[in-house]
């Protein structure tokens, strides 16, 4: 399972105007998914056998931080914008985004019942 999740095409289109400054929107937006990279990330991964497992659980859970903090922007546009001719835009965005952050968290659900060991894994 691990690297092998794809992003479904409507949310790799949102994750494309959305990930100013978040890589892992980023990521998404550039190759429709989340993969481990050459560098592992700053956590202690003391438990070799599990490494691989929490560094892509850790890329998920990130993306799930990404994803709120582009759903809070595009909350204060909305609220500012309601005259707009990109009014519309903005909503299908909103809505777009919140069923990104249900797929984002059916995965990191998905990874925690294929590999126990992360649920009491803080990544700290």
């Amino acid at each position: 399972m691990i690297d092998s999740i794809e992003v479904p095409p409507q949310f790799v289109d949102v994750a494309s105007r959305w990930y100013s400054g978040m890589d892992r929107l980023y990521s998404v937006a550039s190759v429709g998914t989340l993969r481990r990279g050459n560098r592992c990330p700053v956590y202690d991964f003391t438990d070799h056998a599990d490494r691989d497992a929490k560094w892509y659980y850790s890329l998920w859970c990130d993306l799930s931080s990404d994803i709120e903090s582009a759903r809070r922007a595009c909350r204060t546009i909305l609220a500012g914008c309601q005259y707009s001719d990109d009014y519309d835009e903005w909503v299908t965005d909103s809505i777009l985004l919140q069923e990104f952050a249900e797929f984002v968290d059916n995965v990191t659900a998905t990874l925690e019942a294929e590999y126990p060991q992360l649920i009491d894994w803080s990544g700290e």
